[in-house]
C-alpha cells in the first residue's frame, strides 16, 4: 500500500469506526488505527527510538509501561494511553483513573504532552501547566467519527509541530482562553448582585467592570454576552448586547455617524513607502517589511481571540471576493503563517491595501481602526 495522506487515513478510519466491527481490542487500535495516524503525521513508526510501544520511560526504575511513547532525539515528547473503544463513554470514573495513571508517567518522566484515546475519542493534554489535575490540562478533543479538518490534527500531533514548538504554543493559547472563560463565568453571580444593587448597569457592563477589577484585563461585549447566555436555561430568552449611550456634542455625533456609515474607510499615502514601525493598543512594534505589519496585527488579534479567530474568513476582497485567509498557505498569494497558529494570511498588497486589511481585521473583532498607527519613511 503506497503512503497515504492524513486526509485519506482519517476518512478510511472514520468509515471503519462507523461500521463498528473492525477495531475489536487495544492491539487493533494501537497498530491499525493509532500507528496509521502517526505515520501519516510524519512519525517513523518503524523506528522504536522514535515510536516505542510498551514504552518503559526509565529502564530498571519503573515497572509501569506507557502504551506508546513518542520521542525526538531521545527526549520524551508524547505519552499515549490506549483503551478499547467506548471504554469510558459510560463510566466517567474510568477516564479519571486513566488520566491519573497517565499523569503519573508524565510528571515523573517529563513528557510535555499526553494523549488518551480509545480510537474514536482523542484527548490531548499539556503537562506543564499549574492546573491541579490532568483533566484540567485538556486542550483539545477529537471525535474521529465526526468529520474533522486534518490540519487541526496536524498542528497538534505531527512530528513537525511537536518539534518546532507549534503544539506547545497552541496548547498554551487554548488553555489560557479556557482559563479566561472560567474566570469570566466565575464572576457572573457577582455581576447579577451588582446589577441588583446598581440597576442602572446592565449585566454585561457589571461583568466587564468586575473582571477588570479582579483579573486586570478587559472583556469585550461579545465575550460577556456569550458567557452570560451560556448559563441561561434553554427555555429562557438570551440577553442582547447593551445599547451604548453617552453624552456627545453634535459635532462628535456627526463624526460618529460618518464612521458608522463607512467603517472600512480606505487609507491613502502608503504606496511606495517603507514601513518602519506601528503602534497598536499602546504597544509599539519595529518592522522591516510591509508584510510584517499584517502578520503581526493578525497574530496580536489571534492571541486575544483564539477561539473565534475564524471570523477572519468573513474578510474578503470587495470587488473580486478573493480570500485573504486560509488554513492552507497554498491557497493564497504570498502566504505567511500567523504566529504558530494554523491560520495563513495573504500578504500581496500595496501599502494602502496592507494598512486597509490590517484595519479591517481590527474592525471584525470590534476594535477601533484608529487604534493602529503606522510609521513610514
Amino acid at each position: 500500500m503506497p503512503d497515504e495522506t492524513l486526509k485519506e487515513a482519517l476518512s478510511d478510519i472514520r468509515a471503519k469506526l462507523l461500521a463498528g466491527d473492525f477495531y475489536q481490542n487495544e492491539e487493533h487500535i494501537r497498530f491499525s488505527l493509532v500507528a496509521r495516524v502517526l505515520k501519516a503525521l510524519g512519525w517513523d513508526i518503524w523506528n522504536p527510538k522514535e515510536v516505542s510501544t510498551e514504552y518503559v520511560a526509565v529502564p530498571n526504575e519503573d515497572k509501569g509501561k506507557v502504551d506508546i511513547g513518542l520521542l525526538i532525539n531521545n527526549r520524551h515528547q508524547v505519552f499515549i494511553e490506549i483503551k478499547p473503544i467506548g471504554y469510558w463513554s459510560t463510566y466517567h470514573k474510568l477516564l479519571t483513573e486513566t488520566e491519573t495513571q497517565l499523569e503519573n508517567y508524565l510528571r515523573k518522566f517529563s513528557a510535555p504532552f499526553g494523549l488518551i484515546t480509545d480510537g474514536r475519542i482523542w484527548r490531548f493534554y499539556l503537562t506543564y501547566t499549574p492546573a491541579s489535575s490532568l483533566g484540567e490540562k485538556l486542550f483539545q478533543e477529537f471525535d474521529f467519527i465526526a468529520v474533522i479538518d486534518e490540519s487541526d490534527l496536524f498542528f497538534i500531533l505531527s512530528k513537525e509541530a511537536i518539534e518546532d514548538g507549534s503544539t506547545r504554543k497552541l496548547a498554551e493559547e487554548r488553555l489560557k482562553a479556557t482559563e479566561r472563560s472560567r474566570q469570566i463565568r466565575q464572576l457572573i453571580p457577582d455581576a447579577e448582585n451588582f446589577v441588583k444593587k446598581y440597576p442602572t448597569n446592565s449585566p454585561v457592563q457589571a461583568l466587564q467592570k468586575l473582571v477588570r477589577e479582579k483579573f486586570g484585563y478587559d472583556v469585550t461585549i461579545e465575550e460577556a454576552v456569550e458567557a452570560i447566555n451560556a448559563g441561561i436555561p434553554k427555555d429562557q430568552p438570551p440577553i442582547s448586547p447593551p445599547i451604548q449611550t453617552r453624552t456627545i456634542s453634535s459635532n462628535q455625533e456627526n463624526k460618529d455617524e460618518q464612521t458608522k456609515e463607512k467603517p472600512l474607510k480606505k487609507d491613502g499615502g502608503y504606496i511606495g513607502k517603507n514601513f518602519t514601525e506601528f503602534t497598536l493598543f499602546g504597544e509599539s512594534y519595529i518592522i522591516n517589511r510591509q508584510y510584517e505589519l499584517l502578520v503581526k496585527v493578525a497574530e496580536i488579534i489571534f492571541n486575544k481571540h483564539p477561539n473565534d479567530f475564524e471570523k477572519v474568513f468573513r474578510i474578503r476582497g470587495h470587488r473580486d471576493n478573493i480570500t485573504y485567509f486560509s488554513y492552507n498557505g497554498r491557497d493564497l498569494e504570498a502566504p505567511k503563517r500567523i504566529g504558530n497558529s494554523r491560520f495563513w494570511i495573504r500578504t500581496k498588497f500595496t501599502g494602502d491595501g496592507t494598512v486597509g486589511l490590517a484595519k479591517r481585521i481590527l474592525s471584525e473583532f470590534g476594535y477601533r481602526q484608529e487604534d493602529l498607527i503606522v510609521q513610514t519613511k
